[in-house]
């Protein structure tokens, strides 16, 4: 039995270090650039996290630039994205406008690499630029797993959107939680409540064939934490029947395929091997 995990832990390793190289030659490979990040640093939390000009999010404004990216994963629609600064929560609410978002995921703590974006108390509001944000109520929170639940309303001069904020409180910056059911609770959630956003807005207008509004996720930078959660999402949220075979082979494709769409995802080796204990976990 031990020397069948070494021999697993080495070939997560081998392919862990296989997708460095392979993202490595994609900054020498037409159609791959991160030339938009470069031209607006002040937008970037980090100078070395940036997104491909292809997949990037972009603005409804003069300057559409914003740290994050589309991430098509398992056929579900997801925004990648840093968490936001205090010059960019304006662009942040822009961006959960634009792109009818319902809910946000966020994996990290506040503290001095997140900064808050929403009021800090219910009844209350902030203005970010031309959006304001309302904290309307405490939903839903469950110790166990370890998140909580804000519904907030968001708003401009021509749209108005409730949006689910789901805040992951116990997943440290380069390190993972444990292999349980926590996750998949968090996940679950998730998909509660953008199904019952998706049916909502439906009735209110009378459509039966909208799109899936996109999964807006973040942790600090949007690649490690985001990353992970990305490819256990893309995963769990399926009912069981419908998820392929769970294997080191599989999370090498799903990190792969969000890394043509975000550069780093899945950070650290810690990461990448936790995503193949999870699943297995929860299969």
């Amino acid at each position: 039995m031990r020397q069948l995990k070494e021999l697993l832990r080495s070939t997560m390793e081998k392919q862990f270090y296989e997708l460095r190289k392979e993202e490595r030659n994609r900054f020498f490979t037409p159609g791959f650039s991160v030339d938009h990040g470069r031209l607006n640093p002040d937008r970037n939390r980090y100078t070395n996290v940036l997104p491909w000009d292809k997949s990037r999010v972009r603005l409804q404004a003069p300057n559409d630039y914003i740290n994050a990216s589309w991430v098509h994963l398992m056929g579900k629609r997801y925004i990648a994205s840093q968490a936001p600064l205090p010059s960019t929560m304006e662009h942040f609410w822009q961006m959960v406008l634009d792109n009818n978002v319902k809910v946000i995921v966020m994996l990290a703590q506040l503290d001095h690499t997140v900064d808050r974006y929403w009021p800090d108390s219910k009844h209350r509001e902030e203005k970010f630029g031309d959006v304001t944000v309302r904290y309307t109520d405490d939903t839903a929170s469950d110790e166990q797993a370890h998140y909580t639940v804000r519904k907030l309303t968001v708003d401009n001069k021509e749209q108005h959107r409730d949006v689910w904020h789901v805040h992951y409180t116990s997943w440290v910056d380069f390190g993972n939680p444990h292999a349980d059911s926590s996750i998949k609770k968090l996940i679950d959630q998730v998909s509660r409540l953008n199904g019952q956003q998706q049916q909502q807005q439906q009735q209110q207008q009378q459509q039966q064939q909208e799109e899936e509004s996109p999964l807006l996720v973040h942790c600090s930078a949007g690649i490690g934490r985001t990353g992970t959660f990305l490819a256990l999402d893309s995963i769990l949220s399926k009912p069981s029947s419908e998820r392929p075979p769970i294997s080191s082979d599989l999370v090498y494709q799903l990190v792969n395929k969000m890394r043509e769409q975000r550069p780093g995802m899945v950070q650290r080796p810690e990461q990448y091997n936790y995503i193949l204990q999870e699943l297995k976990y929860n299969s």
